[in-house]
């Protein structure tokens, strides 16, 4: 192929796969979503039982991390978030193992960051029985992502814990 002034070019290849990137896109817009709609429907309603004792909704603006820790620290939580995005998004792109949770680490990492951007604080509305604190869909999927990642990692034999043989 020929490009300006005659000089040979030729197409670029795709070295990462788009699609890698698709479910990243996907957890971090059901995030946004769902956090705009708690800001909407929960502001100045308390607890909203679903599924009486086991499934609440309430609307906390965390500053901190989990359970709130940090929470003197936002800027600290937004730098740490800031960094973690782009070297999940490059994790994302280079493996070959682990991908679902990479991908699903980095749109919950992206929307935690999101949300502490623009609303200086990461907005948590679900609480379950078990769980000692309220969370966010973003958790889930950082949590989720994690999980599936180890345990791929395990599957190929690329990571062995401290001990094993």
């Amino acid at each position: 192929m020929r490009g300006p002034a005659g000089m040979k070019t030729e197409r670029l290849k795709a070295t990462v796969p788009v699609g890698r990137f698709a479910l990243a896109a996907a957890c971090l817009a059901v995030d946004a979503a769902t956090k705009a709609w708690a800001g909407r429907i929960l502001a100045g309603r308390g607890i909203v039982w679903l599924l009486r004792p086991w499934l609440s909704l309430q609307l906390i603006h965390n500053r901190g991390v989990t359970l709130g820790f940090g929470a003197g620290d936002p800027l600290v939580w937004t730098l740490v978030s800031g960094a973690a995005v782009p070297v999940l998004a490059v994790l994302l792109a280079r493996s070959r193992v682990g991908v679902a949770g990479l991908a699903l680490m980095l749109g919950g990492a992206a929307g935690n960051l999101l949300s502490r951007l623009t609303d200086g604080s990461v907005t948590d509305f679900v609480h379950l029985w078990f769980w000692p604190g309220v969370f966010n869909l973003a958790d889930v999927f950082l949590r989720a992502g994690a999980l599936l990642a180890i345990v791929a990692l395990l599957r190929e034999g690329q990571w062995k814990p401290k001990g094993a043989s």
